[in-house]
C-alpha cells in the first residue's frame, strides 16, 4: 500500500501533535496491536519510488517475513523529502523507518534527536549487525542509531598504459602518501603532458583529508572548530604541495583555467593516478561516455601516516524514527534491507560477510565490463578486504554545510596563491567559531 502525505504547516502549529501514519498518543492497548501487526511503514521519496528496485526489494520482504511494507511517499525534491520528514517527526508522526541518503543527512537527524537506538531492538529480532556490517557500523555516545547500506569508500584508481609508458611498477597496498608523490613523480611528463596524480579540487573535503584520515574531529568538545590542530594545517599544504611543489599535478590555477572537473581523469587519459569514491568505477566502464585506449587498475588508498591508517567513506543508512509504531518490524525491515539493499539496487554494500559467491555476484559485472583492465581479485582487495579503517569523508556535525562552505573558500584563496597558509588556517577558525558558537 502506498499513501500520499500531504503538509499542513497550519495544522502542526496548531494541533499539540500530528502525523503521517495516524501518530497520536498510544496506550497500553494500541501498543499492543501496534506489536501484532504485520506491518512496516517507511518514508519514501516520489524520486525513489520511480526506481522499481524498492518495489522488488519490498516484495522480497513481505515475502520471506510476512510483514507488509505500507510507503508513506513524500512528493517533492530530495531537499523536501528531509524537510517534510523533520516536520512530521517534529508533530508526532509514528512512521517507523527512513532512508537517509549521505552523511550530512545522517548528521542532521542524529543530532536532531530523531533516531531511536537500536541495539536492544536488533537482538530482539536475532540480528547480529557487528557480524554482518563491522568496520562500518558507527555508534554515537555508545549508541547505535542506524545501519549501513551502502560505502562508497575511496581507491586509487591509476592509468595502466601511464605507467607502462614510464617503466613504473603498479602500486601496491599497503602504503602511504609519500609513496604516492614519488610514484606520481616518475610517471609525470611535461612534454606529453601527462600528470602523475589528478584530485577534483572543486571537492572541499580533500582539503582536510589528511586530517580525516587520522580521525580528527574538526570540533572541539565546546564546539568550537578544530582547525588550529596542526593536522589541518598539514592536510591543506598537502593539496597544495601536489601541484606548486611537487608538481605532479595541476596547481589550482591551471585547473581552473583548464575547466578541469570530477570526470577528467577518466575522459583524458592524461593522468597517472586518482584517489576517489568507488562510485567512479561506473565510469570506468561506460566505453560510450568515456571511450578509452588505456587499461585501468585499482589499489587501496594510502595512509596518512602511522595514525592514519583510515579510508574515507560516504554512503546511505536505514535507521528507525524515534516515535516509530511498529519498532521490532521496523528493526527487521532496517536490518534486512541494509543487508542486501546492492541486489536489487547495486552499489557496493557496506557489508563484511559476504560470501564468495556474493562477491563474485557483486564485482564480476565490474570486472567484466573493465575489458580486462581488472579482476575480481583487484576490486575486492581494495573496495571489500582492503587494510583500513573507515571515516566519514564529509565534516558531519553542526551546521556543518555552512562550516565546510568557511573551509572551501579560504582554501581556494590558499591554492591561487592569494593568501598564506597561516592566515587561511586562521581565517577558517576565526570565521567558522563564528557561526558554530554564536547563540
Amino acid at each position: 500500500m502506498r499513501r500520499f502525505v500531504h503538509f499542513w504547516l497550519a495544522s502542526l502549529l496548531l494541533l499539540p501533535v500530528a502525523s503521517f501514519a495516524g501518530g497520536g498518543q498510544e496506550g497500553k492497548a494500541g501498543e499492543q496491536k501496534a506489536a501484532e501487526e504485520k506491518v512496516v511503514t517507511v518514508f519514501a521519496s516520489s524520486k525513489a519510488m520511480a526506481d522499481n528496485s524498492w518495489t522488488l526489494r519490498n516484495d522480497a520482504f513481505e515475502k520471506e517475513t510476512g510483514i507488509k511494507v505500507d510507503l508513506q511517499l513524500v512528493p517533492g525534491s530530495e531537499e523536501d523529502f528531509y524537510d517534510k520528514t523533520d516536520i512530521a517527526v517534529m508533530g508526532g508522526d509514528t512512521t517507523d523507518c527512513i532512508r537517509l541518503t549521505n552523511p550530512l543527512n545522517i548528521a542532521r537527524y542524529v543530532g536532531a534527536g530523531f533516531l531511536m537506538p537500536l541495539d536492544d531492538l536488533l537482538k530482539k529480532v536475532g540480528s547480529d549487525p557487528q557480524k554482518v556490517f563491522g568496520k562500518f557500523l558507527k555508534k554515537h555516545d555508545g549508541k547505535l542509531l542506524y545501519l549501513p547500506y551502502e560505502q562508497s569508500i575511496h581507491s586509487v584508481y591509476y592509468n595502466k598504459k601511464i605507467f607502462d609508458e614510464a617503466g613504473v611498477p603498479y602500486p601496491k597496498a599497503p602504503w602511504t602518501w609519500d609513496d604516492y608523490i614519488a610514484t606520481a613523480k616518475k610517471l609525470t611528463n611535461k612534454d606529453k603532458g601527462i600528470y602523475g596524480s589528478y584530485f577534483v579540487l572543486d571537492w572541499e573535503y580533500y582539503y582536510y583529508m589528511i586530517a580525516r584520515q587520522r580521525n580528527i574531529s574538526a570540533y572541539k568538545a565546546d564546539r568550537s572548530s578544530n582547525y588550529d590542530t596542526p593536522a589541518f594545517k598539514e592536510a591543506m599544504k598537502f593539496m597544495y604541495d601536489l601541484g606548486e611543489t611537487h608538481k605532479v599535478q595541476p596547481t589550482f590555477k591551471e585547473y581552473r583555467a583548464n575547466k578541469y572537473g570530477w570526470d577528467t581523469w577518466a575522459a583524458t587519459g592524461k593522468f597517472g593516478m586518482i584517489c576517489i569514491g568507488s562510485w567512479f568505477t561506473g565510469l570506468l566502464t561506460d566505453e560510450v561516455t568515456y571511450p578509452r585506449d588505456w587499461d585501468w587498475g585499482i589499489v587501496e588508498t594510502p595512509a596518512a601516516g602511522p595514525s592514519g591508517k583510515n579510508n574515507l567513506m560516504a554512503g546511505g543508512v536505514w535507521a528507525v524514527l524515534k516515535k516509530a509504531k511498529h519498532t521490532l518490524n521496523a528493526a527487521r525491515y532496517a536490518a534486512w534491507v541494509s543487508e542486501r539493499w546492492y541486489v536489487e539496487g547495486g552499489g557496493i554494500p557496506a557489508r563484511v560477510n559476504l560470501t564468495e559467491a556474493e562477491v563474485q555476484d557483486l564485482l564480476g559485472g565490474i570486472a567484466g565490463k573493465s575489458r580486462g583492465s581488472v579482476t575480481v581479485a583487484d576490486l575486492k582487495s581494495a573496495l571489500l578486504q582492503n587494510s583500513l579503517g573507515v571515516v566519514d569523508e564529509k565534516v558531519t556535525g553542526p551546521k556543518a554545510k555552512e562550516y565546510t562552505d568557511i573551509i572551501y573558500r579560504q582554501a581556494e584563496l590558499y591554492m591561487s596563491g592569494e593568501q598564506p597558509l597561516d592566515e587561511t588556517m586562521k581565517q577558517i577558525k576565526e570565521q567558522s567559531d563564528k557561526i558554530l558558537l554564536q547563540k
